[in-house]
């Protein structure tokens, strides 16, 4: 791993700063750190913000097995990977958020301004896409964050996390609000939702029990399942965590040092991470790594900087998938074999 200075990219949006004199740091104030501007549509990537902010947007790409759900210029795009076809396109307004459950993969698009939910999915044994609307215009309010099970759907929005049955009236079984940012770390394993709360890690069960596991490390940037029950792996600032949770305490087992840290996803029993250099404000250089549960590398691969700086990487046992803006890349998760999406 290079030892130059890494940082991942962040949206403006988020940022909620720009590069004129207003945004200047106060005298006496700590240096901020540098990041890069989400461009416009079309524009270079080339303007310099002050902050570091990985990606913890929601989640816009999702495997199951070799099937994947892009979200991606105002559609759901379908994808076998294995098979090289194009499964279909779902146009979608609102808020979406995307799960996979086994092989099936599932979307929630709840588009306020003309008061319809709508749930969508391709089954595991099929290439047909289904939907239903949803009775509930509040129903699945503002979900950016998605995961299903054989009869939930837990849903993460900005405010709270919410579990429905899944059915086609998805009735909302339990309502419970963040008391912070919690649904940044959201993430689902199994039966079960995870967070951290800020002070601990939480599991969230389908029957709505939810279980406390205290934690003396620094919040995590970001979870993704571990390689075994109620094990996680976490982003923390330059590292990549392996936690286990188990009798009311969370123990970080593994620590990998890897700096520029921008997006992590679970690929199979491995985390896959996404890896930013910079140099001279704008990425020089993009990998994806596949870290197993011993710390151990098992392969690398290179991606040509972005054109949009907005990404997700997503893993399955079979397969990995990274998107920026129009790009799309994928490996075979055992070899890192390049996959033509």
């Amino acid at each position: 791993m290079a030892t130059m200075q890494t940082f991942a990219i962040g949206l403006l949006t988020a940022l909620g700063c720009a590069s004129d004199a207003s945004s200047q740091p106060k005298p006496g104030a700590a240096p901020a750190r540098e990041s890069v501007l989400a461009p416009l549509a079309g524009a270079p990537m080339t303007t310099a913000v002050k902050q570091l902010v990985p990606q913890t947007q929601g989640t816009h790409l999702v495997l199951a097995g070799a099937r994947l759900a892009w979200l991606h210029g105002g559609a759901i795009e379908l994808r076998d990977l294995a098979s090289h076809q194009r499964l279909g396109q779902v146009p979608v307004a609102g808020t979406v958020a995307l799960a996979a459950d086994g092989g099936a993969l599932i979307a929630v698009a709840s588009d306020l301004a003309h008061r319809q939910v709508r749930v969508i999915e391709l089954g595991a044994a099929s290439s047909a896409v289904t939907e239903h609307a949803v009775a509930s215009a509040a129903a699945f309010a503002g979900a950016e964050r998605l995961h299903a099970t054989r009869d939930r759907l837990f849903a993460a929005s900005k405010t709270a996390l919410e579990l429905y049955q899944r059915t086609p009236g998805a009735e909302l079984a339990r309502h419970v609000g963040w008391q912070r940012d919690e649904a940044k770390t959201f993430t689902g394993a199994g039966d079960a939702v995870y967070f951290h709360d800020g002070a601990g890690y939480q599991r969230v069960t389908a029957d709505g029990k939810a279980t406390r596991f205290a934690s003396s490390e620094p919040s995590p940037t970001q979870l993704a399942p571990g390689p075994a029950p109620d094990t996680l792996w976490a982003t923390t600032g330059d590292e990549l965590h392996l936690v286990q949770l188990a009798n009311g305490a969370a123990t970080t087992t593994a620590r990998i040092k890897l700096p520029g840290i921008y997006h992590l996803a679970a690929a199979g029993d491995a985390a896959a991470v996404v890896v930013i250099e910079m140099r001279a404000g704008v990425p020089s250089k993009v990998t994806v790594s596949l870290i197993g549960h011993d710390g151990g590398v098992r392969w690398t691969a290179e991606v040509p900087p972005p054109k949009q700086a907005v990404g997700w990487i997503a893993g399955s046992a079979s397969h990995v998938a990274l998107a920026f803006g129009d790009e799309l890349h994928a490996w075979s998760t055992r070899a890192g074999a390049p996959v033509a999406p």
